[in-house]
């Protein structure tokens, strides 16, 4: 309907545009035009703004049929409520299969969600790997680019090596809720649609920041390695900057310690804007009592524009998550009673993502629950050659 009534005013706004330019050319009596003009205008405006919000209602409903559908374990169009929902869809949206577009609204309702979740992920850019293709592949810079002077007559000088790359291949990652019988009961489900669908959002955001933070195809940081744990998706940053780690000796962290992993990361540690100090809770409070290098939010003039950002060590953001563990050895490996904080350059990962969250329903005859099972799709990548991460390690929890 709105689509339509869009459609209907700008007809005449094109109309009374050309007429207005007429009018114009032949004597300059264009006040009357020129007043309907900018009603009409104001007009489409409210009705543009009204498809919006109908439109995010629309996904709302979508993503509790979906529910519904996975809970009951009914195809979506025999679930009680679709043949409605169907025929106001058609009439706002026309949308070719209104199927297919409820299963399209469902995930992008819960994308949005799981988004209002995240933190780290937040912190790098991201690349999208359509689902048709599955995997996707970007040339990985062995060198810097350099800028010449270029002589007359002469060539560009090639400064990139290019012979190296880095391929995103979205692992997926998966979550459940475990409903009661009762949940079968309509009007059960009518009051926990909000509960199920934050639900899901969250295990699903806590997963990934757990596999971007935590991460490891090998197992050794967690000491063995578990397929079925999101950390065994792809290497995260304490992999990655397990490399060149600091021992912080088993005390609080210090600021000599921060500016030592800074060091190590060379060329990457240089621009305080891209590099980020990665601590939880325990650290970060470490961190509150130094006498020196740290600063809250709002102190000397300080403002960070970073998701989860608590203050800067050195001009760098610091960021707390609760991902990082308290029970690592001085090394970093699972298995102590200390913990650890991870110094990076945010410029030089990539996150790899499908933009889709699906769900499907089991049985567990064992505890005679339903399990409603989400996944998302992703994976984690460095993108630089070099060292643009270290871990400190061996900090008291």
């Amino acid at each position: 309907m709105a689509v339509k009534i869009i459609e209907k005013l700008q007809e005449e706004i094109k109309s009374l545009r050309d007429e207005l330019q007429t009018q114009i050319e032949a004597n300059g009596e264009v006040k009357e035009l020129a007043e309907k003009l900018a009603d009409l205008e104001r007009q489409t405006k409210e009705v543009s703004t009204s498809k919006e919000i109908n439109e995010k209602e629309l996904r709302s409903k979508a993503t509790n049929l979906m529910i519904k559908s996975v809970v009951l374990g009914e195809p979506i169009d025999k679930v009680k409520g679709y043949a409605e929902f169907a025929n106001e869809v058609e009439k706002a949206i026309k949308p070719s299969d209104v199927s297919n577009w409820v299963a399209e609204a469902f995930s992008k309702e819960l994308i949005d969600l799981v988004e209002l979740e995240l933190k780290v992920e937040k912190l790098f850019n991201s690349i999208t790997v359509p689902k048709e293709v599955g995997s996707l592949s970007l040339p990985r810079k062995t060198a810097r680019t350099v800028a010449y002077r270029i002589q007359p007559d002469t060539d560009a000088i090639a400064s990139v090596i290019a012979g190296d790359k880095v391929t995103f291949k979205p692992e997926k990652l998966k979550t459940l809720v475990e409903l009661t019988d009762e949940a079968n009961n309509e009007a059960v489900l009518n009051t926990l649609y909000d509960y199920i669908k934050a639900d899901i959002a969250y295990s699903l955001a806590k997963g990934i920041e757990d596999a971007i933070v935590n991460g490891d195809t090998t197992g050794t940081l967690q000491g063995g390695l578990d397929q079925n744990a999101v950390t065994s998706a792809f290497d995260g940053l304490r992999k990655y900057g397990d490399a060149q780690k600091v021992d912080n000796g088993g005390g609080a962290i210090t600021i000599d310690n921060i500016r030592l992993a800074r060091k190590n990361l060379g060329v990457f540690g240089i621009n305080p804007d891209e590099v980020v100090l990665l601590v939880n809770p325990n650290v970060y409070y470490q961190l509150v009592s130094l006498d020196k290098g740290f600063d809250v939010m709002g102190k000397a003039g300080y403002k960070g524009d970073l998701t989860g950002q608590v203050g800067f060590v050195d001009g760098m953001a610091v960021v707390v998550t609760e991902q990082i563990p308290v029970d690592l050895d001085a090394n970093g490996v699972a298995g102590g009673d200390t913990t650890a904080a991870v110094l990076f350059n945010r410029k030089s990962f990539l996150v790899g993502k499908r933009d889709e969250v699906t769900a499907e329903r089991d049985r567990n005859i064992y505890k005679d629950v339903d399990v409603l099972v989400g996944r998302v799709y992703r994976d984690f990548k460095q993108v630089s050659v070099g060292t643009p991460a270290v871990t400190i390690t061996n900090i008291a929890k």
